[in-house]
């Protein structure tokens, strides 16, 4: 499940149409969407005609431990079914409560990442709308989210905002060892407008490697969605609006696949370091006799066998005494550690009552049964 959290500091933005029409998008698109309200306002809850008054669990019940001692509610109990593939967890004003019940708690900024964990089969999207303000709701989207959807209207005083939004993702990253991708949306584009025109100018300039390819242009029909309670692929689909948001919601589903290549080769990574880990592992641990300070390790691999034991001039050659052990790591590999002194020794392996030399140790030496016993001197080399 891709976690994509819209956030910005300055109100006024477009961010919570841009959260709503974009899950909106992404459900037309056949994906199923999760809409997180963060926003102890309600924007989103409203925005897609949820009344307040309605709601009996919001956000808050799945962020904060209940003072009955029950489970925290599943953002999926507390969904709304908005469209076809589209969810709601709506917000309440009990969220203005929640920065002080979460105070204290060592995982207070990954509670949200938590409950989208309990929940990541059920969605392929969930977006998040975070108020407007930096707080303890904001930094767990911020924790949560592997995409930062930052909004901004393309005017003077937005444009000059996002150099405080980017220092703000940044400074939540340090805190708490995660940083998502930015990615900067412009919004309410009028380019018959000179100022408006200055203003991507100066965000392709600044920002160009964080500029979304999508632009959300100035549409009267998103305000009126917005208005109607609506969003856009109900309100009014083909509008430039929808056509717009469209493209956002395409722009980050091609982006979904190359964040699971990256996860592919991650894993991949993972893999071939724990199979060099297990090849320097047997590499150590040398079949045969090892050395060791106070005697001899001895390693031997039998897959299958239900018992090995050593037999040796060191124990009257009685197997029972001789009893080795499965590793933990590895149930083909059996070890018996022995204290032994200078000198040379001889022993043989007794894998389910078979007896045999050693395959590991080529040191041999014939006995009076005309079969082979493995040697191994202490003093010398093995």
């Amino acid at each position: 499940m891709r976690t994509i959290a819209v956030f910005n500091q300055k109100g006024g933005c477009g961010k919570t149409t841009t959260a709503i029409h974009l899950s909106a998008c992404l459900a037309e698109s056949g994906k199923r969407t999760l809409l997180i309200d963060l926003d102890p306002q309600g924007h989103a809850t409203i925005g897609t005609n949820v009344k307040q008054e309605d709601v009996e669990c919001s956000t808050f019940d799945c962020l904060v431990d209940r003072e009955d001692g029950c489970a925290t509610l599943s953002l999926a109990d507390i969904a709304w079914e908005i469209l076809n593939d589209l969810y709601l967890a709506p917000a309440s004003i009990m969220l203005s409560a929640a920065e002080q019940r979460l105070s204290g708690l060592e995982n207070r900024q990954e509670r949200l990442l938590e409950a989208l964990r309990r929940i990541e089969h059920l969605y392929d999207f969930c977006v998040v709308d975070c108020g407007p303000s930096m707080n303890l709701l904001s930094i767990n989207a911020l924790r949560a989210a592997d995409t930062v959807v930052v909004p901004v209207e393309t005017g003077f005083f937005s444009v000059e905002s996002v150099g405080r939004v980017r220092e703000t993702i940044q400074m939540v990253a340090q805190r708490t060892g995660h940083e998502p991708r930015v990615l900067i949306l412009p919004t309410m584009y009028d380019p018959r407008t000179k100022s408006d025109r200055a203003a991507y100018k100066q965000l392709q300039r600044d920002y160009n490697d964080l500029l979304a390819e999508t632009t959300i242009r100035f549409n009267a029909k998103l305000k009126e969605a917005a208005a109607a309670g609506s969003p856009i692929t109900e309100f009014f689909p083909g509008c430039r609006g929808h056509k717009d948001y469209q493209s956002l919601a395409h722009e980050l589903m091609a982006e979904t696949v190359q964040f699971r290549m990256v996860e592919t080769a991650a894993t991949e990574r993972t893999a071939r370091a724990e199979q060099t880990a297990a090849v320097e592992k047997m590499t150590q641990e040398i079949l045969g006799p090892n050395l060791v300070d106070d005697g001899v390790v001895f390693l031997a691999r039998a897959p299958g066998a239900q018992n090995v034991r050593l037999a040796g001039s060191f124990n009257g050659w009685n197997p029972d005494a001789g009893t080795m052990a499965r590793d933990a790591g590895d149930d083909t590999l059996w070890r018996l550690r022995v204290p032994l002194g200078h000198g040379r020794h001889e022993y043989r392996l007794v894998i389910d009552g078979q007896w045999a030399a050693d395959p590991a140790n080529p040191n041999t030496r014939v006995n009076e049964f005309g079969e082979f016993n493995s040697v191994v001197e202490l003093g010398s080399a093995v």
